[in-house]
């Protein structure tokens, strides 16, 4: 895109001059060295003022500084008739267009299109000098130029003029046809003597021209009227504008084409509700970076859902920013019906594979600082990662919202840099059944963060499984307990639990990382136990089953951590050699009915079976304790029992 760019500025009939915020020049088209007498070289870092006569120039800064003040300027975007100032130091006449625009790093920058209009007042000095030689005067490329009486009568025209269709060759007057609305500025033109009008479209032939109109009413009753072709460079303008506004590789519109709504159409924000999609198709294909496919996909769901949204806008990410009018949705509680026509398009076609969507809704809200834009983006953007984490298919912007982000940005920057020395290990007891004596105790993370709070163990894991650092978490807290131990007597010659991710227990790394640890510390792995989740047991290409053994082998014991949360599948009792079956406390919450009881006392029995001793995860009160001992479960953990607790405040007795 940027080559294209570069061709459009290197080969544009007009000068295109681009200027910074303080209106020195940073680019110098070849049509601007040709127009002015200067190389590029010569005027880029210079004043754009070198290129005015000496009044304008000294007026032209503070232009620029009240534009930055105001936000206000009557030229962006409109053409006027300036004067010039060449390297020579001859004045002239040029049509200038001035547009704004940014550069890579959100700075403010001017687009000057310049149009020479010299041959404009030569072909007009000669019409007032003489009406003989329009013929010689076709030799002015992309001038329509005619004499005609009040009545529409042609008494002159050169060739282009004639062969664009613009005069009736049965009459010789005027093609109103083709001319619309020309009688009546005719007529305006004979009140008030002069008239113009700019980028007035007409098609001639099979293509549309864009022509500056000029007509003046003369001292001998006829009416000059001069016309200059300005479609080329309207075209560029075009291109130019569209390699902004657009996405380079799937053409879709971007948040300058936002902008562009905004400062040029009147697209007043206030009157729309707007929200992000998140497309899992399109998040795939982004993983895969299979960016043809990826291009592709986006345009086909921009297509897909055009007819239930007003606008549509491609951000960075390839999610779609989206607004819809409030009179269509007078009340919040109607996003719902948005999200049902677009989970129906979505669902009924079978060319998605990946159906799943995700929603971020924010109302408009204006700080006064900018135009809105950079806060719909920040609030859509809270909004719909607070979705995605709490897996819900949508979530409408609020404080509580950004609140709850902006703690799990802080956590995930944080956490690893911190887990060395904010984030410690607390214990909690393992009850015997038998005794009611301490068995042991599982290690647990806390995070006590002096900027957000306590930080829960479940926080602290998600975060870091979604940066992929899960390996390092664990053998940071593997070598914690290790010290812990190596340090407290209480913790010696007990069972002590400690967690590993499903990452950890499948990696090449983990078995020589605890022995290796062990001999540092001087740990008996005899009273360490590993625990892991279900969902460290589905991946069969991973290291888990090699794993648990070999670290059986060197004297660890295996728990099964949260039997019932996950998958729950008896099967994992029989095919790996596992020590210790941690009944979730999902469970032990069912003690007391009927058919609570009778799904922990046959989870019992089939650990039994296979050699497994039972913990009971979770047990709060007296009679989930009587009805777990009459059922031969082994070990208990609980808030009845002690809850987790730093090395300071163990249990170690009945």
């Amino acid at each position: 895109m940027k080559n294209f760019c570069d061709s459009i500025f290197k080969s544009a009939v007009d000068a295109i001059i681009v200027i910074n915020h303080i209106g020195v020049i940073e680019a110098f088209s070849p049509s601007a060295e040709r127009l002015f007498g200067y190389s590029e070289d010569m005027v880029v870092g210079q004043n754009v003022s070198i290129l005015m006569p000496p009044k304008t120039a000294a007026e032209h800064d503070g232009y620029i500084d009240n534009y930055k003040r105001t936000d206000h300027a009557k030229i962006i975007g409109i053409g006027r008739e300036v004067v010039g100032k060449k390297r020579n130091g001859q004045e002239f006449r040029m049509h200038l267009s001035v547009g704004k625009t940014e550069g890579n790093e959100g700075d403010l920058k001017f687009v000057g299109i310049c149009h020479d209009m010299t041959p404009y007042y030569l072909v007009k000095n000669d019409l007032n000098e003489s009406m003989e030689n329009y013929e010689n005067l076709s030799n002015y490329e992309g001038l329509y130029i005619a004499s005609i009486d009040n009545n529409g009568y042609v008494t002159k025209s050169n060739k282009l003029f004639f062969e664009s269709g613009f005069v009736n060759v049965e009459n010789n007057l005027l093609n109103y046809s083709v001319l619309v609305d020309f009688e009546n500025i005719i007529k305006k033109t004979v009140e008030e003597g002069f008239f113009s009008i700019s980028k007035f479209s007409f098609k001639i032939g099979n293509d549309t021209h864009v022509i500056d109109w000029n007509f003046k009413f003369t001292a001998n009753q006829k009416i000059q009227i001069i016309g200059i072709d300005r479609t080329e460079s309207e075209e560029k303008s075009i291109l130019l504008l569209n390699s902004k506004t657009h996405d380079p590789f799937s053409n879709l519109p971007n948040v300058n084409y936002l902008n562009f709504l905004l400062n040029d159409d009147g697209l007043d924000l206030s009157d729309y509700y707007f929200f992000r999609i998140r497309f899992e198709s399109v998040e795939i294909k982004k993983r895969m970076s299979n960016y043809s496919s990826l291009n592709k996909t986006v345009r086909y769901l921009y297509e897909l859902i055009g007819d239930v949204v007003d606008h549509s806008i491609q951000l960075n990410d390839y999610s779609l920013l989206n607004l819809i009018r409030k009179t269509n949705f007078p009340d919040t509680g109607d996003f719902d019906k948005i999200i049902s026509k677009i989970v129906f398009l979505i669902n009924r076609n079978d060319s998605i594979k990946n159906k799943k969507i995700t929603f971020g809704f924010c109302d408009f809200h204006n700080d006064g600082d900018n135009n809105g834009v950079d806060e719909i983006l920040r609030r859509t953007g809270f909004s719909l990662r607070h979705a995605i984490h709490n897996n819900t298919i949508m979530s409408f912007y609020d404080a509580s919202v950004e609140d709850n982000i902006n703690r799990i940005k802080y956590i995930e920057t944080n956490v690893i840099n911190l887990i060395d020395d904010e984030v410690v290990l607390y214990f909690q007891p393992k009850i015997r059944s038998s005794d009611a004596s301490v068995y042991g105790y599982e290690a647990l993370m806390r995070w006590n963060s002096p900027v957000i709070g306590w930080v829960s163990p479940p926080e602290i894991i998600h975060s870091v499984d979604n940066l992929g650092l899960m390996d390092v978490v664990d053998k940071k807290i593997i070598i914690k307990a290790f010290k812990a131990i190596s340090k407290n007597v209480q913790l010696q010659k007990k069972s002590i639990s400690i967690n590993v991710s499903p990452t950890s227990i499948n990696s090449s790394f983990i078995v020589d990382l605890i022995e290796q640890s062990a001999k540092e510390y001087g740990i008996d792995l005899n009273y360490i136990d590993i625990e892991i989740t279900e969902d460290s047991l589905l991946d069969n290409h991973g290291n888990a089953l090699s794993n648990i053994d070999a670290l059986r082998n060197k004297g660890l014991s295996i728990s099964l951590d949260d039997f019932g949360k996950g998958y729950s599948s008896l099967s994992y009792l029989t095919s790996f050699n596992m020590d210790y079956l941690k009944i979730d406390k999902l469970f032990i919450d069912k003690l007391g009915t009927y058919r609570g009881d009778g799904m922990v006392e046959s989870i019992i029995k089939m650990a039994h079976i296979n050699d497994m001793k039972v913990v009971a995860e979770g047990v709060e009160d007296k009679q989930q304790v009587m009805i777990l001992k009459s059922m031969s479960c082994d070990l208990f953990q609980g808030y009845y029992f002690g809850k987790p607790a730093d090395v300071n405040n163990l249990r170690d007795k009945k």
